[in-house]
């Protein structure tokens, strides 16, 4: 059994109202409330270890399932606009599917027509790199697998068109002169046909890329 409620706060340090929904037992054991905003987390905090006597809380609704309590919450935080009323602790507002969170859209966002620093970039890369580096943080693509019929192009062919695109030299495309003939390949083929043909290792190949100018790929064939 689910309800909606209302935690009112007789102290001075806060708010007085709290609107939310919770598990009824709960309510029972002597819950008022989660305070997660930056605002009023730790005063809240505080306040429930020195004075919790302070906190009266009175069941509103009850229902049946977490979903209806929840859009009943939200019901009354927008009915009452508690994120902009200064009567309420809540800072945001709760959403049907159980996240909550302040309407961050368009203009609402803090970022909105601005931009990070260039040192708060590298700041931010270079925390994620060492989030992969130490394990704390995984691509998802490493746990997925586009074998057989879960490859998304399964059971599908390319039309004859779409293989004579394919097939065109893309112009941007830079090619070099193989080293020991005059064929003229792009990277990739360039290694392949390098290697099996002419016997040229990928060192000494990456060599004579670096060294030397792509043949001009911009004339047609």
């Amino acid at each position: 059994m689910y309800c909606t409620y209302l935690t009112i706060y007789y102290g001075n340090k806060l708010p007085r109202r709290y609107i939310g929904s919770a598990q009824v037992k709960r309510i029972h054991n002597g819950y008022n409330g989660s305070i997660k905003s930056k605002k009023y987390k730790m005063t809240y905090f505080e306040e429930q270890v020195e004075n919790k006597q302070l906190f009266k809380t009175r069941i509103l609704n009850t229902y049946q399932t977490q979903e209806e309590a929840i859009k009943a919450e939200r019901d009354l935080q927008i009915k009452y606009d508690v994120v902009k009323s200064s009567d309420y602790m809540n800072e945001s507002i709760a959403m049907p599917n159980g996240f909550f969170g302040r309407d961050v859209s368009k203009e609402l966002h803090p970022l909105y027509g601005k931009s990070h620093t260039k040192k708060t970039k590298k700041k931010l890369s270079d925390a994620i790199k060492q989030q992969y580096e130490t394990g704390k943080r995984k691509s998802p693509f490493k746990y997925m697998s586009f074998d057989g019929k879960n490859n998304p192009f399964y059971g599908k062919n390319h039309s004859d068109e779409s293989k004579s695109k394919m097939r065109k030299p893309k112009k941007f495309v830079p090619k070099w002169k193989c080293p020991s003939c005059d064929k003229v390949l792009d990277g990739g083929n360039l290694f392949n046909h390098a290697y099996n043909k002419h016997g040229i290792s990928k060192e000494e190949l990456s060599s004579y890329r670096k060294n030397t100018k792509p043949v001009n790929t911009n004339d047609k064939e």
